[in-house]
């Protein structure tokens, strides 16, 4: 809130109110979130529009903290899709780790799942920010835990993919519930930008005990 008279100068008020808004949003009770629907003559004309609408389309659930609006998801030609902006580098490194980490893990089964890593298309914004856009493929699991559905993934399956991982020399710094998607036979890992190869074992443990069992 303003106060009048208030002296103090906060640059980012407008950023530390966004903060607070989605802190209170996010601790309200689920709600369904219906999906806006985007007409253009193309795709590209689909994301341009949420791009400059992103409050419009910015993806809610239960525990995302997004006051940015950096997530959006939009409907286009009866198919869902999740845009995500950022730096124009950070998102080309998304892809590439995804292509990579995608033939690397080419016919590995988790028990029964097959293990998937979601290769986005990169579209450029400007010539600072892009955006990573792919398909919608289900709730992720965080977001199933708040809706208590919490037996998605043992911990065998969670151990299974970081020592698969681990084999592979692949360190997956976003191994978390929130980038991890299962639906049916496959298992999803997204948000690879911060993906490392060639590290070294003891790097996947420290990974594994601080982020996706913690998580």
């Amino acid at each position: 809130l303003g106060i009048e008279g208030q002296k103090h100068d906060y640059v980012e008020f407008e950023d530390m109110s966004n903060i607070a808004k989605a802190f209170v949003s996010m601790h309200q009770p689920h709600c369904e979130h219906a999906v806006e629907e985007v007409k253009g003559r193309s795709l590209q004309d689909a994301i341009d529009m949420v791009v400059q609408n992103p409050e419009k389309y910015s993806l809610k659930n239960n525990w995302l903290f997004d006051p940015n609006s950096r997530l959006c998801a939009f409907r286009f030609r009866n198919r869902e899709y999740v845009l995500k902006r950022g730096p124009l580098r950070r998102i080309r490194e998304e892809k590439e780790n995804a292509t990579k980490i995608n033939a690397l893990i080419k016919k590995t089964k988790i028990g029964r799942r097959k293990l998937v890593a979601v290769v986005p298309d990169v579209y450029t914004i400007n010539s600072k920010e892009g955006g990573t856009l792919s398909e919608y493929v289900g709730s992720d699991c965080n977001e199933l835990f708040y809706l208590g559905i919490k037996s998605v993934l043992s911990r065998k399956e969670v151990c299974d993919i970081q020592r698969k991982l681990c084999e592979l020399s692949v360190l997956h710094r976003n191994f978390l519930p929130r980038n991890t998607i299962v639906v049916r036979d496959k298992i999803y890992l997204i948000d690879l930008e911060h993906v490392v190869f060639n590290a070294r074992s003891s790097d996947h443990y420290h990974s594994l005990e601080t982020s996706m069992l913690v998580g």
